[in-house]
């Protein structure tokens, strides 16, 4: 593969270089998580057991995979997806990568990527709002103080968009089990600052109970149940059929915002799409 950290043009930094410009706000996230994954293949001494370890994620029904990419790389993704796929060949065309190299592979790699991988949340600006917010302050100074955040916020998300408060991209084989739920009893943390992830426990958990977190993040939690089914449909192929989702069945068909929204074209889900709860 040789060492493309010193070599602008080398096959890598093209593949990287091809994403970035079909993904805003750019990231290089996903497909250094790739090539990870690759190098990883690479030194397996069990290249069988690794491939299986990737098929042990949640694979995608044949007929949504467009979608996913649709999300991943927007209106042209048919022909981003075959840039990138030439891209992708070009850096790994060893014949040991042969497993991958076809585009159905590929394809399935970039649905298996788009479906289970994790922000790491790691973000200086995410630990100093928590330490801060945490402060004994009096009411009208912590009225400041948040309107002081939103402002930081909502300047900072103008470039890093859904990024700002993650600083890299990860696999994680057992957390990508854990089902969502729009009142999640566990959530995924990042409390060294570094990749490990740790599942906290944010309700009482009973013997036997599911455990699930959520794929949306607080404040999309806190928007309509319609908003929260589309985005999850939007990002994750499925219909959540979750306590709350349930007990706001009969709420009207809206967004949070009263957008207009074609309930026919995008909540139009198969009977097998709509019993999936993750």
């Amino acid at each position: 593969m040789g060492n493309f950290h010193t070599d602008d043009s080398h096959p890598i930094n093209a593949l990287n270089e091809t994403w970035k410009k079909m993904h805003y706000p750019p990231e290089t996230g996903t497909i250094l998580l790739i090539v990870r994954l690759m190098a990883m293949y690479k030194q397996s001494n069990n290249k069988q057991q690794f491939l299986e370890s990737l098929q042990s994620f949640q694979s995608l029904i044949v007929n949504t995979e467009a979608k996913i990419y649709h999300k991943m790389l927007g209106e042209n993704f048919e022909q981003q997806m075959e840039q990138l796929f030439v891209a992708f060949c070009r850096a790994f065309a060893d014949e040991e990568f042969a497993a991958f190299t076809t585009p159905d592979a590929f394809k399935t790699l970039m649905g298996m990527i788009g479906t289970n991988s994790q922000g790491i949340a790691t973000s200086p600006l995410a630990e100093w709002v928590k330490k801060v917010s945490d402060l004994p302050l009096p009411d009208g100074d912590k009225a400041k103080l948040d309107e002081y955040i939103d402002d930081i916020y909502n300047k900072v998300g103008e470039f890093a968009g859904e990024f700002l408060n993650t600083e890299g991209v990860g696999l994680y084989l057992l957390q990508s089990k854990i089902n969502h739920s729009c009142v999640p009893n566990a959530q995924s943390t990042f409390p060294y600052s570094n990749d490990i992830v740790v599942l906290k426990a944010v309700a009482a958990i009973e013997a036997g109970e599911e455990i699930c977190i959520s794929y949306l993040d607080e404040c999309q939690l806190e928007r309509s149940r319609h908003s929260r089914q589309k985005i999850l449909k939007e990002n994750y192929i499925f219909v959540c059929q979750c306590p709350k989702c349930q007990l706001q069945v009969t709420d009207p068909d809206e967004t949070s915002e009263d957008e207009d929204y074609d309930d026919d074209d995008e909540m139009d889900m198969d009977d097998e799409d709509a019993n999936m709860s993750d």
